[in-house]
């Protein structure tokens, strides 16, 4: 039996993140999301007092897009 790999999730360091960094993460993970959409989704994980994982932001990238 093959053993599952562990961290197939990773987490997204939002929590002190400054603006440059949060412009980077975007553009890292092709999320295409804004500086104030990402101060949004960096304000909802300060608010809840955890850092979000890929899945988490990415899945709130898709669902904010536009097209």
């Amino acid at each position: 039996m093959e053993s599952l790999q562990e961290d197939l999730v990773s987490t997204v360091d939002l929590l002190n993140a400054s603006d440059d960094d949060l412009v980077h993460i975007s553009q890292d993970g092709l999320l295409a999301l804004n500086v104030e959409e990402m101060r949004a989704v960096q304000q909802h994980f300060v608010a809840l007092g955890r850092n979000p994982t890929d899945v988490e932001v990415e899945t709130l990238a898709q669902t904010w897009s536009e097209h």
